[in-house]
């Protein structure tokens, strides 16, 4: 390849190929950047446009491996360099979005407007609506006459109506280590988890300066109950891995910052073995 240059580093880059890797990154990094995002719903102009770059400034090189009489040798060790900036620039990206690193959800909750993970099904920081439905009843009321007027009355009946005494379905955490380590937290349909100790934002507060004022919520859904992490800074895991949402069950170990706790679900039949919550 004398025809395209003489110094050394031309000589490496398109002597030893090295252009070809640089071009082979520039389209995995592309296109691999193109579909994820398609795919999970991510933003990500920066990393899409760098990778697009890198791409477009390794071409030059291919196309002298192809035509080498086409350029100078002066223009040929320019497009060399450049085309070297070009690979290392689409291997950035691609690692860079990989690991998160200004990428958004496409998501958004329509109430609260915050980003939403593509595998929630609805958002953790607002939930879905309370609504209260109005339950008939089927059953006739008796009906009997009144001594005074003859007219028939309504009669309440006869037996008192035995109500459910099936017991809920609860859960609590225990701390085992952190500044709230030994105390028992009761397990709401819905409970907030931060350091802000704003009742209105948290109804379990942990005083850990690790701890993001909004960390986590857990979720009774159906016969489960379900952590999301709450965009947290030092994010929340769950048996040792970082989870955005997990359902969790007996003995899972969950961490917030300094915080480790321990899940405890309760059957229906050991409600009674439910220690009091120790806030």
């Amino acid at each position: 390849m004398s025809t395209i240059g003489t110094d050394s580093f031309t000589r490496l880059w398109y002597g030893n190929w090295l252009w070809l890797v640089a071009l082979a990154l520039g389209i995995v990094a592309m296109f691999w950047i193109l579909f994820d995002s398609q795919r999970t719903n991510k933003k990500s102009v920066l990393w899409t446009v760098l990778s697009i770059v890198g791409l477009a400034v390794v071409l030059p090189s291919f196309v002298l491996q192809v035509a080498p009489n086409i350029a100078s040798p002066g223009l040929a060790k320019a497009l060399a360099y450049v085309g070297a900036v070009g690979g290392l620039l689409a291997l950035l990206s691609l690692i860079l979005y990989l690991a998160g690193v200004a990428v958004t959800s496409g998501l958004t909750c329509p109430q609260c407007g915050r980003p939403m993970d593509p595998s929630w099904d609805e958002c953790p920081y607002c939930g879905p609506e309370q609504k209260t439905e109005a339950v008939e009843s089927t059953e006739p009321i008796p009906q009997t006459e009144s001594a005074l007027t003859g007219v028939p009355v309504s009669r309440p009946p006869e037996r008192t109506m035995v109500i459910s005494t099936k017991s809920p379905h609860l859960a609590y955490v225990i701390i085992k280590s952190g500044t709230h380590t030994g105390r028992v937290f009761n397990l709401l349909e819905v409970t907030r988890i931060g350091r802000d100790p704003n009742p209105t934002l948290n109804d379990f507060v942990i005083d850990d300066p690790a701890v993001s004022s909004q960390h986590a919520k857990i979720k009774k859904e159906g016969e489960q109950f379900v952590i999301y992490d709450l965009a947290s800074t030092n994010h929340t895991y769950v048996n040792g891995e970082e989870i955005l949402r997990q359902p969790l069950k007996t003995n899972d170990t969950i961490r917030m910052g300094n915080t480790e706790m321990v899940f405890i679900e309760v059957k229906d039949e050991d409600s009674s073995k439910v220690p009091p919550a120790r806030d």
